[in-house]
């Protein structure tokens, strides 16, 4: 797969940002008439007609939940969001959709990226309480929303699968999911809160099955994309805090980081592998970057001595015992994350026994009839999960490294990792004097 299939894949375009605060869901929630969800749902069309709009063209529908809000296949739970994700709203069915110790029947829960300070909250709101109570970044949220260092994280799968999710292999239906997605639109027509929620009834399974070249991507698909590009954000605003003193150092981590995921692959794929004849020229230029490659490991260890925050000594002995490879340190050194923190890919199992719907379409098996994988989406390195990484951070960092727009067209090859070594190395060379090269990362 090549490196800017990723990219167009992650990239979404013309979206629009509709920035929220808890003060303005404070504002909301007073403001609603009725305490009630569907209260609030009201107040939120009225207060934030916009995005109020786009949260219910944007949303998938979980089957279980391990969250505090119950969940059903015929009252499922859902999950909408505006285009970018910078806001994402959860309710569900109502109190009395599911059984007698039913939880979340009366609350909205959100959560929201601060553009900011490029992080993100949880906001509870509790429409059972008169006044409603609403709490930001709350214990119960936090105990599965947080990473060791307490940042506020979300919590969602990557493609193609979403457990527990309608359309959870690739957003394609199962026919019992078919079924009762349909029962679910027609119920959603007098509904008093899943008529928030527009289906498009120019396509029968929307938000699922939509066609590959639609603008508007599919449930599950364009959540786990957004929530992809807010989880790079975030990553890039603790590297800006880190080293809001030293942005050199900074970037010369971040050089590393390129170095050691990007070019040392690509040297070795070019020397296992070679394909037809190459030239002697391209021969030359890429064991010239083996050798760079050699010399900046150096520079790259003196730059990780001055890491923020340093290692801790369980950290230290992890290095000195090699249990962590050079590119999960160089992640820690430049996000100032912990080595094994969580990463967006991960969802905690439903606790709850689903009180409603069959078996069937509880399970998130496969459709039934198979389905080919597109070409251009990503499906995902099973080596990478045991890296403790998330490598969508990586498409950002070329772009800044090279100081310069690298179009998705243009690739990633021998020439820019050149320039990068050399910029660490204290050699920069202008770009128009970088040597081009044919081979790129594929």
């Amino acid at each position: 797969m090549e490196l800017r299939d990723i990219v167009v894949f992650l990239c979404f375009c013309g979206t629009t940002s509709f920035a929220l605060s808890v003060q303005d869901v404070e504002k909301i929630a007073q403001n609603a008439q009725q305490n009630s969800v569907e209260g609030f749902l009201a107040s939120l069309k009225e207060q934030q007609p916009d995005l109020a709009r786009d949260l219910s063209q944007n949303f998938t529908l979980m089957k279980a939940s391990g969250s505090s809000q119950d969940a059903s296949c015929k009252d499922p739970r859902v999950l909408s969001y505006n285009k970018d994700a910078s806001v994402v709203m959860s309710f569900n069915g109502g109190p009395g959709a599911y059984h007698a110790n039913s939880e979340g029947g009366e609350n909205v829960e959100m959560m929201l990226f601060d553009e900011k300070e490029k992080i993100f909250k949880v906001v509870d709101v509790d429409l059972s309480q008169k006044p409603p109570v609403v709490t930001a970044n709350p214990s119960q949220c936090m105990s599965c929303h947080s990473d060791r260092a307490g940042n506020v994280m979300p919590i969602w799968n990557q493609f193609p699968n979403w457990h527990n999710a309608y359309g959870a292999f690739l957003d394609r239906l199962s026919p019992e999911e078919a079924k009762s997605l349909n029962e679910l639109k027609e119920k959603a027509k007098s509904h008093p809160r899943y008529s928030f929620l527009d289906f498009d009834s120019k396509h029968p399974n929307f938000p699922y099955e939509l066609p590959q070249s639609l603008d508007d991507s599919n449930g599950n698909v364009r959540l786990t994309q957004q929530l992809n590009e807010r989880y790079v954000d975030f990553l890039n605003g603790h590297a800006n805090r880190n080293y809001a003193d030293d942005p050199k150092l900074a970037l010369n981590l971040k050089r590393g980081l390129v170095l050691e995921d990007k070019c040392k692959l690509l040297v070795d794929l070019y020397f296992k592998s070679p394909k037809g004849n190459p030239a002697k020229s391209e021969i030359d230029a890429a064991t010239e970057l083996r050798q760079l490659l050699r010399r900046a490991d150096s520079a790259t260890e003196k730059n990780l001595a001055q890491m923020r925050p340093p290692l801790n000594a369980n950290e230290l002995s992890q290095v000195t015992d090699k249990k962590i490879s050079q590119r999960q340190l160089l992640f820690r050194a430049v996000t100032g994350l912990g080595l094994k923190g969580r990463g967006l890919a991960t969802m905690r199992p439903a606790s709850k026994e689903d009180p409603g719907g069959s078996d069937a379409c509880l399970t998130s098996a496969r459709p039934k009839t198979q389905v080919a994988l597109p070409s251009d989406v990503i499906t995902g390195n099973p080596a990478e999960s045991n890296a403790n990484l998330n490598p969508l951070f990586l498409l950002k960092l070329p772009n800044e490294v090279l100081g310069r727009e690298m179009s998705p067209e243009s690739g990633f090859g021998f020439a820019e990792c050149r320039r990068i070594a050399l910029d660490l190395l204290g050699q920069s060379t202008p770009i128009n004097e970088v040597r081009p090269s044919d081979h790129q990362l594929r």
